[in-house]
């Protein structure tokens, strides 16, 4: 009977341990998450030229926002809040919305662009061959290379798994003579 008690006794501590460690873990990926947002917000401002702000809560509940002055915030907050519905609705954009005007906009269909192969650049981040593409084909094709980029990282992994018993074994083999 005491045997029982003890192995409960010993799976019960087990588990506010692994409880913590996901939660840790947890706060620490959500603290990734709001860098990277903030960065993005800033990134967004400075682009467009436009003010945005960012409010969120963290983990242990703390308010944080960016742009770090809580009166541009609050400011900014409160002139959103005295917009009318009309204009809140004028002023919003969400991934539907912007697909829709992208797929709508008639001079883009019909306009057909020049490749152009040769960049002034080493290593492009764009090739106008993709400018006649859907967003639907472009969505496939970054799906595809994802797969294939997962497919080469597991082989290389392997790779490096086989070298590193391969050196294994033969410094095995060194030491035995």
């Amino acid at each position: 009977m005491s045997s029982s008690l003890s192995k409960t006794t010993k799976v019960s501590q087990f588990r506010p341990t692994l409880f913590q460690k996901a939660s840790s873990l947890k706060a620490a990926s959500l603290a990734k998450r709001q860098v990277t947002v903030f960065k993005k917000a800033e990134e967004l401002s400075i682009l467009c030229g436009v003010e945005v702000s960012v409010i969120c809560y963290g983990s242990d509940g703390a308010l944080r926002t960016w742009p770090k002055d809580r009166e541009k915030v609050k400011d900014m907050a409160v002139r959103y809040s005295q917009l009318s519905e009309v204009k809140r609705r004028i002023k919003q954009w969400d991934l539907d919305k912007f697909l829709e005007e992208v797929n709508k906009d008639p001079k883009k269909k019909n306009k057909k662009k020049k490749v152009k192969l040769e960049s002034s650049y080493k290593y492009p981040d764009w090739d106008p061959r993709f400018d006649n593409c859907s967003v639907e084909q472009l969505t496939e094709l970054i799906e595809s290379l994802e797969r294939k980029q997962t497919i080469m990282q597991d082989r290389l992994r392997a790779v490096l798994e086989s070298q590193r018993q391969r050196n294994m074994y033969y410094m095995n083999m060194d030491r035995r003579r």
